[in-house]
């Protein structure tokens, strides 16, 4: 029994350290980035459906953005002294937006808006 249990564990160890040489092996390194939805936000109609996920890809040096139930909008990077970094237009039925990290250290905002949605998640590069 003590056999059976030692072969058991030793093949659960190699398949959790198999997994994680597999995540290194593939170069994705992708941390998840929280994005606040602002309430009250003047002029804006609430949609419940409208969803955003957004993760910084420090390998590819890119920030994705997933988008559920989205209409027309924009994605801003910001700056720590709120100058625009870069922008980029969402339409109707965009599921996944790329865009580049931004290339100086520091601290940024990503502002995502349209007409029924506002969130902001932030972010810092080192």
């Amino acid at each position: 029994m003590k056999k059976i249990f030692t072969v058991l564990s030793a093949l659960f160890f190699i398949g959790i350290a198999s997994i994680n040489a597999d995540e290194k092996s593939n170069g994705t390194s992708s941390r998840p980035l929280d994005i606040h939805t602002t309430k009250g936000f003047a002029g804006l109609t609430r949609s419940i459906n409208q969803e955003v996920k957004a993760f910084l890809n420090d390998t590819a040096k890119t920030i994705e953005i997933e988008l559920f139930d989205f209409t027309d909008g924009e994605i801003y990077i910001v700056d720590q002294n709120n100058q625009i970094v870069d922008v980029t237009q969402v339409f109707a039925g965009d599921t996944y937006v790329i865009m580049n990290q931004p290339a100086m250290a520091g601290h940024y905002t990503l502002i995502i808006i349209s007409n029924e949605y506002y969130g902001e998640g932030y972010f810092s590069i080192e």
